[in-house]
């Protein structure tokens, strides 16, 4: 597991700095989505929360994010609002979880249309806590807990780098069943 994840953070990171080079203010769609949601509600909420700031002062060294490059704001925002919904999907909330990830997909697919590179850099490295989660999720294959429907939605929704780690959770179990 450790192997797979330096090898994705490897190969993610120059997809990466070319995404962030990608200067998303000189873009109206880019700007009027990012706009949209985060004029209120819970787009609002997570640009004002302490996690975000953080964020953006720890992993890019920015203090003020109204002079900040949009695209390292939009990634920090993201990565808020992921473990948003990730709490809320742990808590049962799935409207929470809905609503939330609804609001991110509307700034990242707008985001990823004009930025290609960040959406391959996030299938690249889907980042070492979602990873683990995927590979704890796999583990939990045996459990009766779902349709082989809600499975199957489930791992079209994950980028590739989350699919494997589901598969090496789920081989992991069956084989410590066998």
């Amino acid at each position: 597991v450790e192997e797979t994840m330096a090898a994705r953070k490897a190969d993610a990171k120059p997809l990466y700095d070319i995404a962030m080079d990608f200067n998303a203010r000189r873009v109206p769609e880019v700007v009027d989505a990012w706009r949209r949601e985060t004029a209120q509600g819970w787009g609002a909420q997570v640009l004002k929360s302490s996690d975000f700031r953080r964020t953006l002062q720890t992993e890019y060294g920015i203090v003020d994010a109204t002079n900040a490059p949009l695209m390292k704001v939009i990634d920090s925002w993201k990565k808020g609002v992921d473990d948003l919904v990730s709490a809320a999907q742990r808590a049962g909330n799935n409207n929470r979880a809905r609503v939330l990830g609804d609001m991110r997909d509307r700034v990242i697919s707008v985001l990823d249309e004009h930025n290609p590179a960040y959406a391959q850099a996030r299938n690249a490295w889907a980042g070492p806590s979602k990873y683990m989660d995927a590979i704890g999720d796999g583990r939990n294959i045996l459990s009766n807990k779902g349709s082989a429907e809600e499975l199957g939605a489930k791992l079209a929704g994950m980028s590739e780098a989350e699919r494997e780690a589901y598969r090496i959770g789920a081989v992991s179990a069956i084989r410590g069943k066998m």
